[in-house]
């Protein structure tokens, strides 16, 4: 994969591409063999939500969920003293 490709192909299809790639290199390799810096490539790996994991070598889709925090009733007790 060269960089024209790497910055025309979608987000998902970037990410399993580049999964496939991890299986055998380090994120530093990776960018080398497609041929762009280091730090656009990470950049370049986030977009669409999409973050590394370490202890895995590879990508995951981010998903984000709204947590709607309760209100707090200073009245309730939590404590069963």
């Amino acid at each position: 994969m060269n960089k024209e490709i790497f910055f025309a192909m979608p987000s998902e299809k970037r990410v399993e591409v580049v999964n496939k790639m991890l299986q055998n290199a380090s994120l530093k390799e990776v960018a080398d063999k497609i041929g762009i810096a280091y730090s656009t490539f990470l950049k370049e790996m986030t977009v669409g939500d999409h973050v590394y994991i370490q202890r895995d070598n590879r990508y995951y889709k981010f998903i984000r969920e709204d947590i709607v925090n309760p209100q707090f009733d200073s009245s309730e007790s939590y404590c069963n003293c």
